[in-house]
């Protein structure tokens, strides 16, 4: 297939390279720890709007935390995974999520500008 061509284009390579690649990147990120009797990966959710809604629903059963400083979306979700029969801890601090010593891997769903240091402070816990 030629890239000109006007069924295939720049923008919706990159827009699949990106789908495929955070499908991909999670199985990497967890730790081998996470794999014990049960094989079940706790997972904590950091923001919890459009993009986030959205993760959490595709690990409503594995979810253990979650946070959001909108405390009002941060309730929305935590009545969601209880109805799920789910329990979580609810945090309006990220960094309070990351102390969660049970959690096997972290979904961070924060706008552009918040990644690296979420992404940074979880790499330091």
């Amino acid at each position: 297939m030629h890239f000109s061509s006007p069924r295939y284009n720049r923008r919706r390579f990159l827009a699949a390279s990106a789908a495929a690649a955070s499908t991909l990147a999670l199985p990497m990120f967890v730790p081998g720890r996470a794999f014990g009797a049960n094989e079940r990966i706790l997972t904590g959710h950091i923001g919890l709007g459009g993009q986030g809604g959205g993760n959490l629903r595709k690990f409503m059963n594995q979810a253990a935390a979650l946070c959001d400083v909108d405390s009002t979306r941060l309730a929305k979700a935590m009545s969601a995974t209880e109805k799920s029969g789910r329990k979580c801890e609810g945090y309006g601090d990220y960094r309070k999520l990351l102390e969660q010593k049970d959690l096997d891997a972290v979904v961070i769903s924060t706008p552009d500008h918040w990644h690296a240091l979420t992404t940074i402070d979880t790499g330091t816990r």
